[in-house]
């Protein structure tokens, strides 16, 4: 059985026994669903499948079903989700996992699930928070062959850094500058003149976007921002539209704007259509879309197109540790893993009961590998976190889009991004070192208009050397200072947040449970894990 019933934001569109959702560009660069669903008919040799997918460019869902066979796809960034089960021995394809659960028989909880949900924020691998619901990955495809009723699933598209470019820092800068303009330009004919929207924060990712729509001399642009009134991030925000020339807005948040939302019927929608069993939900601009929409300065057709994730693909994820050692073991990757995604908040005695399953669910994934090079390791650790959480909590986050109607673009995962970044070494990448030298080629003028010195990894500020002095020489000072610094920020992290989105809880909640829980999404997650039934098994009780 076949329910495809989300049509928000993009809408499914049926070409023949071929269900599609999202958007494929054909060679034209036209968005083209049927161009897509078109070469997959007809091919029920899986590895010639497979190697039409290979050819694919978009982010798009893609369900198509025959007297023989069932394939379900999964774009390279599972950016439309994708949700499969049994009921007796038929297969059941949707893309509501919440719709799932009444065709459950057995509607038992995943106890690692709720674990991994806690502590990462999102559940990994093709799992959910129930055990006879699944997803699909991204980069995945699902092939049912209904003749002996056997399910397999492939991936068609692995994220790996290999067959390294070996040029210099010209040759690669152009290369770079050559591929974002392939990838805008494409992007560009796709909104055939439509309203592109850009969440335009301080930072470099969302503002690249801006940039690169001014230089392929699109006009119809709006950017906004949001926080408390002149937040840091909006003013660079303000700055960077003024100087492109695009029109800016800004929306205010305040703690008793949150509240009043967070206990609206329209957050429980919107957190249930959202998370899907399987993600924590993301608000952070939710306010934003839903004040622009609601004074109609953004039209019913507008392209939302956020800077997701462009940090992570250029390298700023890397363990800075990794680069320390000649030789890296499979626990250090894990460790890595470990400490920097399963932090949502501390680790209870019972989830260390589980310790040994969520570790066999990250080995699943990376593969095994018991010695690796520093390049071989940071592989492993990018793969992983490409998988679940850009996948998963990151690229999941157009949902807030989609829940206003709103089409959406996701222009730093395209796939020619993917083929570029994947032959840029770790030297390059590591600090994000050639998106630098990029920026520092590319946006002088504007640069200069901001009055920002980008990084330099050869030429260190001040600052950062003194911070590394005192580290080094000091080290019992500077643990003293950061765990000052930590205490701190949470006891006046409720009143100085710059989104004001503790205003969700009250201070007392907050303050009872800030020294074990890692940020926002910490309550958000915990929250939402509050309305199952077993949350009674967890041994998380949250002080009211």
């Amino acid at each position: 059985m076949i329910s495809l019933t989300n049509n928000k934001g993009f809408s499914w569109n049926i070409y023949g026994d071929t269900f599609v959702k999202g958007y494929i560009y054909d060679t034209d660069n036209k968005l083209s669903g049927y161009i897509g669903s078109l070469k997959l008919q007809n091919r029920y040799n899986e590895e010639d499948f497979i190697n039409v997918l290979k050819e694919i460019n978009g982010h798009y869902a893609i369900v198509i079903e025959n007297d023989d066979y069932i394939f379900a796809v999964t774009d390279r960034i599972r950016s439309i989700p994708l949700f499969y089960s049994f009921r007796d021995k038929d297969l059941i394809i949707s893309d509501d996992a919440n719709y799932m659960i009444e065709c459950l028989d057995d509607k038992s909880i995943d106890e690692v699930s709720i674990r991994e949900f806690k502590l990462a924020g999102y559940v990994t691998g093709n799992d959910t928070l129930y055990k006879n619901i699944k997803q699909l990955g991204a980069g995945e495809v699902l092939i049912f062959n209904k003749s002996n009723e056997e399910l397999k699933i492939s991936k068609y598209f692995k994220f790996n850094h290999m067959n390294f470019m070996d040029e210099g820092d010209i040759e690669l800068i152009n290369k770079l500058e050559k591929t974002y303009l392939n990838v805008f330009s494409r992007m560009v004919e796709s909104l055939d003149g439509r309203m592109a929207v850009i969440p335009l924060s301080g930072g470099q990712d969302s503002r690249l976007v801006a940039f690169m729509l001014k230089k392929l001399g699109y006009e119809n642009v709006i950017c906004y921002s949001y926080g408390i009134k002149e937040n840091a991030e909006s003013m660079i925000s303000k700055q960077v539209a003024t100087y492109l020339g695009y029109k800016w807005y800004f929306v205010e948040y305040t703690r008793a704007i949150w509240n009043q939302w967070y206990s609206s019927h329209e957050q429980e929608q919107y957190k249930t259509y959202s998370s899907n069993l399987v993600s924590c939900p993301h608000f952070q601009d939710f306010l934003a879309i839903k004040e622009l929409k609601d004074k109609s300065i953004l039209p019913i057709d507008s392209v939302i197109i956020p800077g997701h994730a462009a940090d992570f693909i250029q390298g700023s994820h890397i363990p800075k540790s990794f680069l320390n050692k000649n030789i890296i073991s499979q626990k250090v990757v894990i460790t890595s893993i470990l400490d920097n995604h399963y932090n949502k908040c501390k680790w209870s005695k019972g989830d260390k009961k589980y310790y040994s399953k969520i570790i066999d669910k990250i080995e699943d994934i990376v593969g095994e590998n018991n010695y690796m090079n520093p390049e071989q390791a940071t592989d492993k650790f990018e793969y992983w976190e490409w998988q679940e959480r850009q996948a998963k909590f990151i690229a999941n986050s157009v949902r807030v889009y989609e829940f206003f109607d709103y089409e959406w673009r996701l222009p730093f995962w395209d796939r020619e991004i993917f083929e570029y970044w994947g032959k840029v070494s770790i030297d390059n990448r590591i600090g994000r070192s050639l998106h630098y030298k990029y920026v520092n080629a590319t946006q002088k003028e504007l640069l200069e208009y901001l009055n920002i010195n980008m990084p330099d990894n050869h030429n260190k500020s001040n600052k950062e050397k003194i911070k590394e002095k005192i580290k080094k020489e000091y080290n019992w000072l500077y643990d003293i200072l950061l765990k000052m610094a930590i205490i701190r920020n949470k006891i006046f992290g409720y009143y100085k947040d710059p989104l004001q989105w503790y205003g969700i809880i009250s201070y007392h909640k907050y303050i009872k449970n800030a020294f074990r829980f890692n940020n926002i999404d910490s309550f958000i997650i915990y929250d939402y894990l509050l309305d199952f039934k077993d949350i009674n098994k967890i041994d998380m009780e949250l002080e009211a």
